[in-house]
């Protein structure tokens, strides 16, 4: 599915049980590597079911998970050969807990 707008109500912790950790950022951030692209990060992103989803020109999409914390998933990293990322951040918080990388398949 590209773009799938339909809720499947998946968790940080399903997308977390189909990735591969990798080391922490300097920051402590935890980060896992996922198979896929961009279309992949985005059917994530939008079956974790996030509300108040804004999209911006530059391709980030940002939302609010049911619990609270904020989601967002951009088309490349700054820091990470350009790879699409999803980042799950707690409410008030500057910085993400967790970063999923999607790298080709």
């Amino acid at each position: 599915m590209y773009y799938s707008e339909k809720p499947v109500d998946k968790t940080g912790e399903d997308l977390y049980n189909k990735s591969t950790p990798i080391e922490k950022t300097g920051s402590g951030t935890k980060q896992s590597e996922i198979k896929g692209d961009f279309e992949t990060a985005i059917d994530d992103f939008y079956s974790m079911n996030p509300t108040d989803v804004k999209k911006y020109a530059n391709g980030t999409i940002v939302g609010k998970l049911p619990d609270g914390r904020t989601i967002n998933v951009r088309p490349n990293s700054t820091y990470d050969e350009g790879k699409p990322t999803i980042e799950i951040s707690k409410p008030n918080s500057k910085k993400p807990d967790v970063k999923f990388r999607y790298t080709p398949e």
